[in-house]
């Protein structure tokens, strides 16, 4: 069954946000804010959106309790904090994590050292497959084994078959100019030097074509960090679904 999923902007800083049908409540990374869906009685009439009584602190915290890998926390103090019923909790955490956490997990470009992980990891199940068949003749348990361990290295050899494109598009996908429309800190790492943040382009492809949108969700170095900021314009590179956008590595401001 398809849900019908209507995009509107937050009404606090004008972010899209894609509302699916009969939910009441969203979240707004970019500026905190907990929505409350108004929906209309005109089929097919996309619902308004109004600010709730929530402060920015709790919506940072659920944020974080996502990026910390406890969602079901996260959908917890967000029901308590919103005064919803769980299953609204449950699809407003979910908007958040797919926009961002998955996304940045999914889709984020890979050095040497990650490609090699991740052959290590598909070797790894592959191994343990080929081990347990080799007995499971005389084991039938095995072949438990032998599914776990072939369904572990397709896993693997499909996230890095999409970190491999990510990549590619990094590297040569088509040229254009980002303009910053929204950026939302997720995490500083000081340790580290690095930012976790989604941003919003708005990016005018260089060859002429309309320009369009894109959320990406990004690690930063300081120096990006700096340059990624609300009405800077960065050279990009996207992919021919327009779904994948990077900045240029170094981040050059144009």
């Amino acid at each position: 069954m398809t849900v019908q999923v209507h995009h509107v902007t937050c009404p606090n800083c004008g972010a899209p946000i894609g509302i699916a049908a009969g939910r009441f409540a969203a979240i707004c990374i970019f500026c905190n804010a907990s929505l409350r869906v108004e929906p209309t009685s005109a089929p097919g009439v996309a619902p308004t959106l109004a600010t709730a009584e929530v402060s920015r602190e709790d919506i940072e915290r659920v944020k974080q309790l996502l990026l910390d890998g406890e969602r079901p926390r996260a959908v917890e103090h967000y029901a308590t904090v919103a005064c919803v019923p769980r299953s609204e909790a449950e699809a407003a955490v979910e908007q958040v994590f797919l926009t961002s956490v998955l996304k940045l997990y999914r889709d984020q470009p890979i050095n040497l050292i990650g490609f090699l992980m991740y052959l290590g990891l598909v070797a790894l199940g592959a191994t343990a497959a080929g081990i347990a068949g080799g007995a499971a003749l005389e084991e039938p348990g095995l072949w438990l084994v032998v599914a776990l361990g072939s369904a572990f290295s397709l896993w693997m050899l499909y996230r890095l078959a999409r970190h491999l494109r990510s990549t590619w598009v990094l590297s040569f996908g088509a040229d254009g100019r980002g303009r910053v429309l929204k950026c939302a800190v997720l995490r500083r790492f000081p340790e580290r030097g690095t930012t976790l943040a989604a941003v919003l382009f708005e990016v005018t492809p260089g060859d002429g074509s309309p320009p369009f949108l894109d959320q990406e969700t990004l690690t930063l170095s300081a120096q990006g960090a700096e340059r990624l900021v609300v009405g800077n314009t960065v050279r990009v590179r996207f992919d021919r679904g327009r779904t994948l956008v990077f900045p240029t590595s170094p981040i050059e401001v144009v």
